[in-house]
């Protein structure tokens, strides 16, 4: 069963799910550029991000920061959507050199958007867990380490591509699932998988909720 519940306030301020970034320096500046966000990507709150909230064409710019510090605010990014998520191309004033270096020691290797939803914002729950968000915008977007493996192993724009049923694993792996229950979804879905486009993480996570449900009612 799914259910639309409005969000407390505590709940309106979160983290989105880290993606690598690549990153070149021209001068004193560095260009990085990578997803900010990704649509199906779990949040630090374990939900994630539709499509629809960020209309489509709209491009915006918002401030780079530190480790979600709004206080330690480095350059400024150029945010626009796709078919995956917001793609943000960013110039960070170093300077000195001491952002690069971070990056050259892995401190940061991630973009994670500082993510704001609207007071109005609901969370649609299925199967008695938050499930997605579809009202929601981005006020900023972090340099972060990896603390978790990474959904996207590529920081270039465009679907993700899986060469294999290991990838499609580790691929839901990431986007939440005990490693037994990806390998079961992998063994049934890679052969139709292998020949056709590679799948969005939203259209994975829309999969799991279908097989959720499907689950909950053959146990009743």
């Amino acid at each position: 069963m799914t259910s639309i519940l409005p969000l407390s306030s505590a709940g309106r301020f979160r983290h989105g799910a880290p993606s690598l970034f690549k990153a070149s320096r021209l001068r004193g500046e560095l260009l990085v550029s990578g997803y900010a966000l990704q649509f199906g990507a779990l949040d630090n709150f374990g939900t994630w991000y539709e499509a629809t909230g960020w209309p489509s064409g709209r491009t915006v710019e918002v401030p780079i920061i530190l480790s979600h510090n709004p206080e330690q605010e480095v350059g400024v990014c150029a945010l626009s959507p796709d078919a995956e998520g917001v793609f943000a191309e960013a110039t960070i004033d170093d300077v000195g050199g001491s952002i690069a270096g971070a990056i050259k020691t892995a401190r940061y290797s991630c973009f994670s958007a500082d993510i704001v939803l609207p007071p109005s914002a609901t969370v649609r729950f299925a199967a008695g867990k938050p499930f997605s968000i579809e009202q929601w915008d981005i006020a900023a977007v972090s340099l972060v380490g990896m603390e978790a493996p990474a959904v996207r192993q590529s920081a270039d724009r465009g679907p993700v591509v899986l060469h294999s049923r290991a990838e499609l694993v580790e691929l839901l792996r990431a986007s939440g699932l005990a490693r037994g229950a990806a390998e079961r979804i992998a063994a049934g879905g890679w052969p139709a998988l292998e020949t056709a486009t590679a799948p969005t993480i939203t259209s994975i996570n829309s999969t799991i909720e279908t097989l959720t449900k499907s689950l909950m009612e053959n146990s009743k």
